[in-house]
């Protein structure tokens, strides 16, 4: 792995990843939801700069970022925006990434990515047979960004379908986990259930407690320190 190679990866990434919280942002502008923050990366404020009522924010590590909606999941329990309006936010995000694909692969070729899906995605998401975090993955981009524009909208392509197929998991902490969440107010009579917050939490927690997991497994891997 060579520095370069892999910080023009996560660069390229990081574009996936602002395109899908763009999603949310616009649609949950457009439903009437509130925007408090929009924030580009992680860690400590680099800079920011308030328009209306949102803040957008510019962070040290350049590690995705997100869209703070208070009216997603009010703290008091009691939600102001209909559960329809939420839930077409929460699909916004993943729908980017799937235009995204369209626009840079083309629509014939985006039916081949979707057709060859499910037997491609551990080739996209592993490196010699293992599961590869941001790394690895940024290290598989920025190879194929030095093969040729071609060949890393292909690649960017595929990873943002991906991206937006595994966001609409059921698993608490993405946006599927938070559609579930939605669909069971739904059934509670417009109830937000109480342990919901601490479930998302709880989800969201062990998805950065795994992502951190495999960048250390793929920084001692490109050390040699692993096989």
């Amino acid at each position: 792995m060579q520095l370069p190679t892999i910080l023009l990866g996560l660069l390229a990434i990081n574009v996936l990843l602002v395109v899908h919280e763009l999603g949310h942002f616009v649609a949950a502008r457009a439903v009437g939801m509130r925007v408090v923050e929009f924030s580009i990366g992680m860690g400590p404020r680099l800079l920011s700069i308030r328009l209306g009522e949102t803040l957008y924010v510019l962070r040290l590590f350049p590690l995705a970022g997100y869209v703070l909606l208070p009216d997603l999941a009010p703290e008091d329990g009691a939600p102001t925006v209909p559960a329809w309006r939420r839930a077409v936010a929460m699909l916004a995000g993943p729908l980017c990434n799937v235009l995204l694909t369209v626009v840079l692969v083309g629509f014939r070729n985006t039916g081949f990515l979707f057709a060859f899906w499910w037997d491609q995605v551990q080739q996209l998401f592993a490196v010699g047979g293992e599961l590869a975090g941001v790394v690895g993955i940024s290290n598989e981009v920025g190879k194929a960004a030095a093969a040729g524009w071609r060949q890393l909208a292909f690649v960017a392509g595929y990873l943002s379908v991906n991206f937006a197929i595994l966001n609409l998991l059921p698993i608490p902490g993405l946006d599927g986990g938070r559609l579930v969440s939605l669909a069971i107010e739904k059934l509670n009579g417009g109830r937000r259930p109480r342990w919901e917050p601490a479930v998302q939490a709880i989800g969201l927690l062990a998805i950065l407690g795994l992502g951190v997991w495999l960048m250390g497994h793929d920084i001692l891997r490109a050390l040699g320190w692993i096989s």
